[in-house]
C-alpha cells in the first residue's frame, strides 16, 4: 500500500513555467487523501507560486519548496535550510562575474530579483506565479534559502566553474534547461522526502515520486516506485524504476489514477520499466 506520493512540478507535472495544470489532480488528491495517502508538492519553485497551482487543495497537501530548502503546509513553515549570510554574499558576487542575468534570491516567505528584464519579471510572475520583490542588491536579504540564476543559452557553461568553486560547501545543480539552484549543502527534494518519512512513519516501499530533471534524483532514491517522465534526462531515466508518460500526455495523472482507486502501482501500459 503506498502511503506517499511527491511529484515534481515543472517538465513533470505541467510544462515548464506554466501555471496551468490538469485540474483532475485536485478530485485525485482528495481520493488519496481518503485512502490516508499524502501527496507531497516537491519543486524549484518557491512556496508562493505551489500554493497558488494547488489552491483547491492546499489544505491537503505538503509543499517542498525551492529543492528541498523549505518543507510547508498551507498554513505553517515545518523546516527550512539558511545559507550562511558570509557564504550567500560571496556567491552571489562570484555569480556576478560570470552572468549578467537576473539573480534570483528566495527566502521562506518571497522572492527577491535583481537585475531582471521585464520579460524574465513576467514569466515569475504570470509563469511561475511568484510573490516578487524586486531589489538593487540581493546581498542585502536576510534568511536565504536558496540562490538561482536564469540563463536562456548557458546553463552548461556556467555550471562548471560554479560547481568547481562552490560543489563542496554547498549544492549546486541544474533545475531545469534556463536555471542554476544553488542552496545548503544538505538541501535536497530527497532529504525532504526522507524527513516527511520519518515523521509519518512512512517506507520507501510506501513511497511513490515523479521527476525529470537532475534535482530529482535524490528524490527517486527514497522511493520503491520512483518514476521518470518520458520527457526526462537520461540521467534520470536512468535512476528511475519506471518510466510514464510525459507530462504532456498527463503521465503523472495517469498513475495517480491507478493508486488512487487501487492504493497502489499495478502494472499496465501508462508506464514501463526503466531502461536503467
Amino acid at each position: 500500500m503506498i502511503k506517499l506520493i511527491a511529484s515534481d512540478m515543472d517538465g513533470t507535472l505541467v510544462a515548464d513555467g506554466s501555471d496551468k495544470i490538469n485540474e483532475s489532480i485536485y478530485p485525485l488528491i482528495k481520493q488519496l487523501k481518503e485512502k490516508h495517502i499524502y501527496f507531497v508538492a516537491a519543486s524549484g519553485r518557491h512556496f508562493t507560486s505551489l500554493i497558488k497551482l494547488f489552491e483547491p487543495v492546499k489544505d491537503s497537501i505538503f509543499f517542498v519548496s525551492d529543492n528541498g530548502a523549505s518543507i510547508q503546509t498551507s498554513s505553517r513553515l515545518l523546516f527550512s535550510y539558511e545559507i550562511k549570510k558570509e557564504v550567500a554574499t560571496n556567491l552571489i558576487e562570484h555569480i556576478r562575474l560570470l552572468h549578467k542575468g537576473p539573480i534570483v534570491v528566495s527566502t521562506p516567505s518571497y522572492i527577491y530579483v535583481e537585475n531582471g528584464s521585464p520579460k524574465f519579471l513576467d514569466l515569475l510572475t504570470t509563469g511561475y506565479r511568484f510573490d516578487i520583490k524586486i531589489v538593487e542588491d540581493v546581498t542585502k536579504i536576510p534568511n536565504i534559502i536558496k540562490i538561482s540564476l536564469y540563463d536562456e543559452d548557458r546553463v552548461n557553461e556556467l555550471i562548471t566553474p560554479l560547481s568547481e568553486k562552490w560543489g563542496e560547501q554547498l549544492k549546486v545543480t541544474v533545475a531545469g534547461k534556463e536555471w542554476i539552484d544553488v542552496m545548503d549543502r544538505d538541501v535536497s527534494k530527497g532529504a525532504a522526502i526522507d524527513l516527511l518519512q520519518d515523521a509519518l512513519d512512512i517506507k520507501k516501499s510506501q513511497t511513490c515520486v515523479f521527476g525529470d530533471q537532475l534535482n530529482d534524483i535524490e528524490m527517486l532514491k527514497q522511493a520503491e516506485f520512483s518514476f521518470a517522465v518520458e520527457n526526462a534526462r537520461e540521467e534520470t531515466k536512468q535512476i528511475a524504476n519506471y518510466i510514464c508518460k510525459s507530462y504532456k500526455d498527463d503521465g503523472v495523472i495517469q498513475v495517480l489514477k491507478e493508486i488512487a482507486t487501487s492504493g497502489t502501482v499495478i502494472y499496465t501500459d501508462n508506464y514501463s520499466k526503466s531502461r536503467g
